[in-house]
């Protein structure tokens, strides 16, 4: 969990440091369309608008993210690079003409990730983590319409369409760790006779005999 923690820092602590005046940052803030600003595709999730939108990002960026983090180790960067980079780009090509800033869209794009992955991929450890996903965020889904004033909605829309086209490309792609137990193991079982090899286990389960019993 230590990438999810520190990338959640720093995001509290770039914000911080303009919410507090120390600083003005907000023309790093993306501008659709504008190209003298596309930097602002990578720079505008560092950035919020006051500290309540600060607040209301933080706990779901730190768990979504460590949630990728211990459930899909294997492509925990490709998503969360993936995301970042199609919700930004998406939202600079196709937005409304205003400022957009903050981590929501990749929020968005973490949490319908997890969530189709489980519907996609429906083993027990995946759906697991798409219905803790779902109740704590499922609300989310209203963000992508255009409801309130001064929300990017669109990041959101974006966000979202991202992460659900990562969990179908990376459907089959790798599957999350799972724990092997004992009598899943091939040489744990017992032989095509039904009988349990005492050799190998002093306490024999119920049902199975010795040999030559």
């Amino acid at each position: 969990m230590r990438f999810p923690l520190i990338l959640s820092l720093l995001v509290a602590l770039v914000s911080a440091i303009d919410l507090l005046g120390f600083a003005n940052w907000q023309q790093y803030a993306l501008r659709p369309r504008d190209w003298g600003q596309l930097y602002g595709i990578f720079t505008a999730p560092f950035l919020h608008g006051s500290w309540e939108h600060l607040l209301s990002n933080l706990p779901p960026l730190f768990f979504l993210a460590a949630g990728l983090k211990l459930f899909y180790d294997k492509i925990f960067w490709p998503v969360l690079l993936s995301g970042w980079f199609a919700t930004g780009l998406w939202t600079f090509l196709m937005a409304r003409s205003s400022l957009h800033l903050g981590a929501s869209g990749l929020v968005y794009a973490l949490a319908f990730f997890l969530f189709f992955s489980g519907v996609f991929r429906r083993d027990v450890r995946s759906l697991s983590l798409a219905l803790v996903v779902a109740m704590f965020y499922g609300s989310m889904v209203w963000g992508v319409f255009p409801a309130q004033p001064g929300i990017s909605w669109e990041s959101h829309l974006f966000g979202a369409l991202a992460g659900l086209l990562m969990a179908f490309y990376y459907r089959k792609k790798v599957d999350p760790p799972s724990k092997t137990y004992s009598w899943e193991r091939e040489e744990d079982r017992p032989d095509e006779t039904g009988i349990w090899d005492y050799r190998r286990h002093f306490e024999p389960p119920s049902g199975f005999q010795h040999p030559g019993e």
